[in-house]
């Protein structure tokens, strides 16, 4: 449902986050607020704007929690998602991870770069989480090349992927 069919406008929706969802969002930013609720760590979310819709409607519901947000610096960059300005706004920190997909050798995985193809999924959070664990960037790009080529040549290879 859109906004005019939802008759609210831009912030009306403010002091009503669960509301808002339910005008314009999905359940799973419900539920994603409510096991935010009942955590009491720290906790990194995975994902770009969606993610910082959930932030919003937790901060909304006056929820304080050690919360912040992973993306790749392709959602960063995209200046239809204003996604930098928008966790700024919110209050929350945003950890960017860099695929390193400008530099591959393949034209697929350099149209990321370009902003041509979208990812999506929570990839930025499964970067940084790697990351975290030691796994290299050019690790990553190796294995998404490796399986580029078994997907457009058709020939799969057995291969560990990291």
């Amino acid at each position: 449902m859109g906004m005019k069919s939802a008759k609210v406008s831009f912030g009306s929706l403010r002091a009503e986050p669960l509301r808002a969802i339910s005008c314009l969002g999905d359940s799973m930013m419900a539920s994603a607020a409510g096991l935010m609720d009942g955590l009491s760590v720290k906790t990194v979310l995975g994902g770009g704007t969606q993610m910082l819709a959930v932030l919003a409607v937790v901060k909304h519901l006056g929820l304080e929690r050690d919360v912040s947000v992973a993306t790749t610096t392709y959602v960063s960059r995209d200046t239809t998602a204003s996604f930098d300005d928008i966790a700024r706004q919110l209050g929350y920190t945003a950890y960017l991870a860099d695929p390193g997909l400008g530099s591959s050798c393949l034209a697929e995985l350099r149209n990321y770069e370009l902003g041509d193809v979208k990812e999506g999924v929570g990839a930025g959070g499964s970067l940084f989480a790697a990351s975290l664990i030691g796994i290299r960037q050019n690790d990553i790009k190796a294995a998404a090349e490796g399986i580029c080529r078994d997907i457009f040549t058709m020939k799969p290879q057995n291969r560990a992927i990291l």
